[in-house]
């Protein structure tokens, strides 16, 4: 390549984007969580774990940008292996509700 070329993420413009990205994740995870728990919606209460989980994710992307190729990769495996253990903790919870038919709370 003979030309310059600045990676997208090397931009104000992609910076700000993540920046409005984690805080409108952050705001929606705060509202869910009041409606969640003010209706007893387990379904609101995970949405809202999603929503804080992509405000953290947003979060340490940021971060990342400033690190050396190498931080920002192994940052990459970790925010993937959080995601694999929350996965596979609803997964373990929905089973274990499935298999002791535990009752829903009082609303739901």
């Amino acid at each position: 390549c003979d030309h310059d070329h600045v990676p997208a993420d090397a931009t104000p413009r992609y910076r700000r984007v993540l920046w409005i990205a984690m805080w409108l994740n952050a705001a929606m995870f705060v509202i869910e969580m009041i409606g969640g728990l003010g209706a007893q919606s387990s379904a609101l209460l995970a949405d809202a774990v999603d929503f804080a989980g992509d405000a953290a994710n947003y979060g340490l992307g940021l971060y990342a940008l400033s690190l050396a190729a190498v931080w920002r990769s192994r940052t990459a495996w970790f925010k993937g292996a959080t995601m694999l253990v929350y996965g596979l903790a609803v997964l373990a919870v929905t089973g274990w509700r499935g298999r002791t038919d535990t009752p829903r709370p009082p609303g739901l």
